[in-house]
């Protein structure tokens, strides 16, 4: 894991004083990833402060998966900068998440075998776990 000051992110760059949040638990701030010419997730931001519940909802394609996995490390954002306790950081993998306290639980649980069948939805629970 990779920890930046307050001023950089991951490429160098200076991050402008107001996108910095520091009262934040975990914030994505600008957040743009692609998979070739796909852009799968393009200014994605998202702020979550102690004791909240927020839910992440868009249509197929919107970029939810995306920020999500980039919230656990999966994939590394092309740029933006995401904090932790007001601390711009990268995770390596979800390893590194894990290590700082944030998990992602991606689905449901599989019914018991004998139960009457249900729609799928797909769900995404985002866990951040500071201690305390």
């Amino acid at each position: 894991m990779k920890r930046f000051t307050s001023a950089q992110q991951a490429g160098g760059d200076l991050v402008p004083e107001r996108e910095v949040h520091p009262e934040a638990l975990l914030a994505l701030v600008g957040v743009r990833k692609s998979f070739g010419a796909v852009h799968a997730l393009v200014d994605g931001r998202l702020v979550l402060r102690a004791g909240e519940v927020h839910a992440l909802v868009g249509e197929n394609g919107a970029g939810k998966s995306t920020l999500v996995k980039v919230l656990a490390g999966v994939h590394a954002p092309d740029e933006g900068v995401l904090t932790l306790d007001g601390e711009p950081l990268v995770f390596g993998g979800p390893a590194d998440a894990r290590a700082a306290g944030v998990a992602v639980i991606y689905q449901e649980p599989t019914p018991p075998r004998y139960s009457r069948p249900r729609p799928r939805r797909a769900r995404r629970v985002v866990v951040v776990n500071r201690g305390g």
